[in-house]
């Protein structure tokens, strides 16, 4: 009993040096393998639930510390356009259409929010970053010749000791607006929350 409570011993310890060991070489790939850095990345992203269609391409810089996100988003058009309440009185629904303006409201929100997320995302899983640049297109028709084409919406610097400064412990009370706002922000977005086409970062 005394020599397997001996052996196991041993073998725990040399099992918490090869995890130790095995958690630096994972730490020390992430600030310096790039080929490594965008499978965790990409690995991380395939997590992310959308709750509507949203495709992402991203590029590595300057020895894995820049990354630049290119976002296909949702459209416009895919924002729910009615609203459901329960009545005071009785077990009915009310529906009621939402106003235009009321809808690019949420998607104004819906767009600003997809980047911060992905900004968010790219911060934590890697270390090795100092900036994130994420831009976010649609597809929309132009007006001249009614072909469809890619229209950039919003287009963002973000600095990792800038993105620090926010209390993500206090989430409920951000603005993803506001939030990318206070960054290097490139947009043209109206009064009635009306986007207009703009040159990314």
């Amino acid at each position: 009993y005394d020599r397997a409570c001996v052996e196991w011993r041993r073998a725990r310890e040399a099992h918490e040096r090869a995890q130790a060991d095995a958690a630096r070489a994972h730490d020390e790939r992430l600030r310096t393998d790039a080929a490594f850095m965008e499978q965790v990345l990409e690995d991380a992203l395939d997590l992310v639930p959308w709750p509507r269609p949203t495709h992402v391409r991203f590029a590595l810089e300057d020895l894995g510390t820049r990354l630049v996100l290119d976002v296909d988003l949702p459209e416009a058009e895919d924002m729910p356009t009615r609203d459901a309440e329960r009545a005071a009185r009785g077990f009915k629904l009310n529906i009621r259409t939402r106003p235009a303006v009321e809808v690019r409201g949420l998607y104004a929100r819906h767009v600003h929010a997809v980047l911060f997320r992905l900004t968010g995302v790219a911060f934590r899983v890697l270390p090795a970053l100092d900036e994130v640049v994420v831009s976010g297109y649609s597809q929309r028709r132009d007006p001249a010749t009614a072909q469809m084409r890619d229209d950039y919406l919003v287009s963002v610097r973000v600095p990792r000791d800038d993105w620090s400064r926010i209390d993500f412990g206090s989430l409920a009370h951000l603005d993803p607006v506001a939030s990318l706002g206070a960054f290097t922000c490139v947009r043209e977005l109206s009064d009635t929350d009306a986007f207009m086409p703009i040159e990314p970062l």
